[in-house]
C-alpha cells in the first residue's frame, strides 16, 4: 500500500512546517481508517486479519467477486448430495435411446425398449391388449400344410378342402340330342352315350323364323301331351339306358303353341326340335 503525504521543509517558514506535519498525519490517519481509498499492494501470506494470517492467493479471493451475500448460508440451503429415485443415475450418462422406467425399488433404470419401439404406441386410440384379443388367433400350421389342407383345423379354410368341398357337391350332367326340322315324323330319337336312363328327359323346339312373339333362338319346351277328344292326340317324351326321343301320334303335335302375347293357339312353321336328357350323380 502506498501512503502520499507532503514533508515540511527543512529550514522552511515555521509558519508553514506545523500546518504540513498535521496534514501529512491526517492523510495517514484518513488512509488507515479508510476515510480515503487505497490500493495496498499487499504480499501474498505475509499479511494479516485480526492477527490471523491470510494464506488464500488472489486467484481465491477473486472467487467471491459477484457474491451476493453469505457464501456459507447458501451453501447450507443446498441438498448435499442426490437423493431419491435419481441416486442410480447421478454418476454416468446412460444406455442411448431407450425408455426409462422406475424399477422394483423405486429407482429411475434404463427398460428394454428402445425410442423407436416406443415410436410404434403413436395413433393408439384405445388399449392394445384390447384389440390383439379381439382379432382371430393366428393359425400355427406350415403353410405347406395349410395349402395341403393336412391339418384338422384352420384358421381360415385351406384350399384343397375348399376344392373338396366344391368337388363333393352333385354334379348334374345334361345331354342335348342333334336338331331336327323334320315336320312329318313321328318319332324323334337321339342316343345320348350315357351308361344309364336320364333323370328327367323333355323336348325343346327351337324358333328359326320371328312369328307368334317369338325371335329367332327362343327355346319353348315340349312335355308329355295326352288329350282324348275327337283329335286322340298323345305326345310322349322318354328315355332308356342309351337313347332318348320323343314319340307321338300325330306328326305336327309339338308345333302348336300359345302365342307369347296374346295366348292364341298357334302352329309354328319355322323350328327345330330336339331332345334333352338330364342325369343326377
Amino acid at each position: 500500500m502506498t501512503i502520499s503525504i507532503t514533508k515540511p521543509t527543512v529550514g522552511g517558514s515555521e509558519d508553514t512546517w506545523g500546518t504540513t506535519n498535521n496534514q501529512a498525519l491526517d492523510d495517514i490517519v484518513d488512509v488507515l481508517n479508510g476515510n480515503t481509498a487505497s490500493t495496498p499492494d499487499l504480499t501474498e501470506g505475509s499479511w494479516k486479519v485480526g492477527g490471523a494470517t491470510i494464506t488464500a492467493t488472489a486467484a481465491e479471493l477473486n472467487h467471491t467477486d459477484g457474491v451476493t451475500s453469505s457464501i456459507q448460508t447458501q451453501l447450507d440451503s443446498k441438498q448435499p448430495t442426490i437423493t431419491g429415485a435419481a441416486t442410480t443415475i447421478d454418476d454416468a450418462d446412460l444406455t442411448v435411446s431407450r425408455a426409462l422406467v422406475s424399477n422394483s425399488s423405486g429407482k429411475v433404470a434404463v427398460s428394454a425398449v428402445t425410442d423407436t419401439e416406443v415410436g410404434y404406441l403413436g395413433g393408439v386410440t384405445s388399449a392394445i391388449q384390447t384389440q390383439i384379443d379381439s382379432k382371430a388367433a393366428n393359425t400355427t400350421l406350415a403353410e405347406s400344410d395349410w395349402v395341403a389342407g393336412t391339418s384338422t383345423t384352420e384358421a381360415i379354410v385351406s384350399p384343397a378342402k375348399l376344392k373338396a368341398a366344391i368337388v363333393a357337391q352333385p354334379s348334374v350332367t345334361i345331354v342335348r340330342g342333334p336338331t331336327s326340322t323334320a315336320t312329318t315324323s313321328l318319332t324323334h330319337v337321339a342316343n345320348h352315350g350315357q351308361s344309364s336312363r336320364p333323370d328327367s328327359v323333355w323336348a325343346e323346339v327351337i324358333i328359326t323364323v320371328a312369328q307368334h312373339g317369338y325371335s329367332v333362338g327362343d327355346c319353348i319346351k315340349v312335355g308329355n301331351v295326352y288329350e282324348r277328344d275327337e283329335d286322340d292326340v298323345h305326345t310322349t317324351i322318354w328315355g332308356n339306358a342309351t337313347q332318348m326321343g320323343l314319340s307321338t301320334n300325330v306328326a305336327n303335335t309339338y308345333m302348336y303353341v300359345a302365342n307369347r302375347s296374346s295366348g292364341a293357339d298357334q302352329l309354328l312353321t319355322g323350328q327345330s326340335i330336339r331332345i334333352v336328357g338330364v342325369w343326377y350323380d
